[in-house]
């Protein structure tokens, strides 16, 4: 609630991503397995900022948990975007919100941002890296540097440290000017 913008950071983060069956051969150790993506685009006249409703995030979450075929109370964390920005964070509430509906109130949310700042192009990359690993930890860190959250947000934001079987990871991403994406990791049994 009183938030008052982005801090940014610089970062990187690398995947790497290659068929269940290779990684398995050569004994990789593999963390997460990708069950869904999405994207979309929001289109505000404003291109600073998301569209009021979340649109375009909402699209991008749809598009991910059908091809994951999972339904909103089989996520076991959400990693929002969360930049930190107030209008832009309550948008990106309401589309997560139109899509998960009332689940939303009790799925476990973890803004990274507020401990690794806004690296923008690499936001996304660190996101998929810290929902490997909340999986393969079983462990969902607390959100930092949030004491009220803002009127109409109803995400279940992580105040104090979750350890917990975590079976899939919802993360959204988006750029201003447009770009709105989603994934949907899932623990896999193939985890070593």
């Amino acid at each position: 609630a009183e938030a008052k913008g982005s801090v940014f950071g610089e970062g990187a983060g690398i995947i790497v991503l290659e068929n269940k069956e290779h990684a398995k051969k050569r004994g990789a150790k593999i963390y997460a397995e990708i069950a869904g993506t999405g994207q979309s685009s929001n289109i505000n006249s404003d291109y600073k900022r998301l569209e009021p409703d979340g649109k375009g995030i909402a699209a991008a979450v749809e598009m991910a948990m059908t091809e994951a075929n999972i339904k909103p109370q089989q996520l076991d964390l959400i990693i929002p975007h969360g930049t930190g920005i107030p209008e832009d964070d309550l948008a990106e509430s309401k589309g997560l919100e139109a899509v998960l509906g009332k689940a939303i109130a009790t799925i476990p949310a973890w803004p990274t941002k507020s401990m690794l700042s806004n690296t923008s192009a690499a936001g996304g990359a660190l996101d998929v890296i810290a929902a490997a690993f909340a999986i393969s930890q079983g462990k969902i860190p607390a959100a930092k540097n949030l004491n009220k959250k803002a009127a109409g947000c109803n995400l279940n934001i992580v105040m104090e440290p979750i350890q917990k079987d975590i079976n899939n990871v919802l993360c959204c991403s988006y750029t201003h000017g447009g770009q709105t994406a989603a994934v949907v990791l899932k623990k896999t049994d193939l985890m070593s």
